[in-house]
């Protein structure tokens, strides 16, 4: 470490906040769940010095700001005020989606794919020595495949409110953020999305989860409305399928009550070989890591 550096580091730990409910946190590493987690290394509190704090879209290496949100005893949880270093970490990337921090979707699109995937094999590594694999396991395991950082997924479920409106939930919530395109989605569910909007003002006035499976040539959507309806409202849902969707399963209170289209995904897994898998039913995401 050359002298600059050093001299860096002990402006930040000389750091205090002007705040007892702020925090000046060293980031580590990325944890479970996609939050960077360090030690507090300036505190107004003295007694937090030292202690692991939580703070959601950090990056390793990074020095930060944040604000505390629930103090756990042995540990913080803290969001993001700012990044007191510049230039930040060097696998800090722009994300490409909008929605981004917004909804709970995606955790780490604020650092570049390499460094994402270092982090979620770190993760398995320290999960294999925890539960006392030995040296030897754990040092024959692989690397993470690696596969595209957006368009990889094959499947989506949406939320649907009484709006007509869809989208995610925010982290920890029930809050609705409505979206037009979801980056790491499919390029068909992206076009289906697009179309969706047309279907769900038909059908406003219910809550529902939306499905949406796509594989090498279409989409197939699954609805799924958990409380009873009256005759004239399924009436006005498959007259709004056949409208305006090419291939959908209707479910309500947990019966399949109409189908249109295809029901089924049909999936290649190795060249000349494909996959035949019922829509709605479990199928990994990301196919080309399976």
């Amino acid at each position: 470490m050359d002298n600059n550096q050093k001299n860096k580091e002990a402006d930040l730990l000389q750091l205090k906040s002007s705040n007892l409910d702020e925090v000046i946190v060293k980031i580590r590493n990325i944890s479970f769940g996609g939050e960077g987690v360090g030690e507090v290394i300036g505190a107004r509190d003295e007694a937090m010095l030292g202690i692991s704090c939580f703070v959601p879209y950090t990056a390793r290496g990074e020095a930060v700001r944040a604000r505390i949100q629930e103090n756990k005893g042995t540990y913080l949880k803290a969001n993001l005020v700012e990044i007191l270093e510049e230039p930040a970490s060097p696998t800090r990337v722009e994300p490409l989606c909008s929605y981004f921090q917004k909804c709970g979707g995606c955790e780490l699109q604020h650092i570049d794919y390499q460094a994402q995937l270092e982090a979620k094999f770190d993760l398995l590594v320290g999960s294999l020595a925890s539960s006392k694999f030995s040296q030897e396991v754990i040092s024959n395991v692989n690397k993470i495949i690696p596969s595209t950082p957006y368009h990889y997924r094959k499947r989506i479920t949406l939320h649907l409110n009484q709006n007509g409106q869809y989208g995610f939930y925010k982290t920890n919530s029930r809050v609705l953020v409505s979206i037009n395109k979801c980056e790491i989605a499919d390029k068909k569910i992206n076009d289906i999305l697009l179309v969706l909007r047309s279907f769900t003002e038909k059908i406003k006035g219910i809550d529902a989860s939306i499905l949406i499976e796509a594989d090498e040539s279409k989409t197939v959507i699954v609805i799924k409305i958990p409380e009873r309806l009256q005759s004239n409202k399924i009436s006005e849902i498959k007259d709004a399928i056949d409208k305006d969707l090419a291939h959908a399963l209707l479910f309500v209170s947990g019966k399949l009550i109409y189908s249109k289209g295809d029901n089924y995904l049909q999936h290649e897994v190795i060249k000349g070989i494909s996959l035949k898998v019922p829509a709605g039913s479990f199928a990994q995401v990301n196919l080309n890591v399976n």
